[in-house]
């Protein structure tokens, strides 16, 4: 997704880690004119454990220059999902990352939902007072959950 920042665009993708075994991870590219040209692909998130993975990501600008991307990753689960896994069979938790100088740095994420551990799909929509409303699909309960961040 991208978000506009002033005359900066910010896009998170799902891509994966170039080493072996190649899990899943967040990145996001930059422009400054436009869309004409971008950044070299930079790392917003990698779980600390190989090969668990990060998928899914949603990017929102929430105020100023603050950036909020959402996304699942399996970290927690002792074992990783294998690549190319149905979306219903996955075992991810939701978390939340956020920048507040329009994209250069990240946080930590923080995670917002783990229920059953079977979470995918996340998104993000603005809301007036500088919030956003999460949204995801929590296989494990067969339901649509939400959450004011």
């Amino acid at each position: 997704t991208i978000a506009a920042v002033g005359k900066r665009l910010v896009c998170a993708v799902e891509s994966v880690a170039a080493e072996p075994p190649h899990p899943g991870v967040i990145r996001y590219v930059t422009s400054d004119d436009d869309g004409n040209t971008w950044s070299p692909r930079k790392l917003l998130y990698q779980a600390p454990e190989k090969p668990h993975m990060a998928l899914s990501p949603y990017l929102v600008r929430v105020t100023g220059k603050t950036l909020y991307c959402i996304f699942g990753t399996d970290e927690a689960q002792g074992t990783p999902d294998r690549p190319g896994t149905p979306p219903p069979r996955l075992h991810l938790d939701i978390k939340l990352s956020i920048s507040k100088d329009g994209g250069n740095t990240w946080a930590t994420p923080t995670t917002l939902y783990s229920g059953g551990h079977r979470n995918y799909l996340p998104g993000l929509v603005n809301l007036p007072k500088n919030q956003a409303l999460a949204v995801w699909i929590d296989f494990a309960a067969n339901a649509l959950k939400a959450q004011v961040v």
